[in-house]
């Protein structure tokens, strides 16, 4: 899920999201919806159908989020 969370924001808002989520947490606890926030909000983009397909579904993501971004190629067995 991490890598195509960074695949789909990119890897500025990705690392941006994890150093900005460890400063502010560092010596406290929070929750996944929290991530999911900051995450959103770090990006800029509409994160909830991705979260939903990987961590609020029961199936396994549709290929949309499964393969996002440059990995794209791998969901119809291109590998180039």
């Amino acid at each position: 899920m991490m890598h195509a969370l960074r695949r789909t924001v990119g890897d500025d808002a990705f690392f941006g999201t994890l150093q900005r989520w460890t400063a502010d947490h560092a010596y406290g606890n929070a929750s996944f919806p929290q991530f999911e926030a900051l995450a959103a909000k770090v990006s800029g983009k509409d994160l909830k159908g991705f979260f939903d397909a990987w961590a609020h579904g029961t199936t396994m993501p549709s290929k949309e989020y499964l393969y996002p971004g440059t990995l794209a190629p791998l969901a119809d067995g291109r590998h180039g």
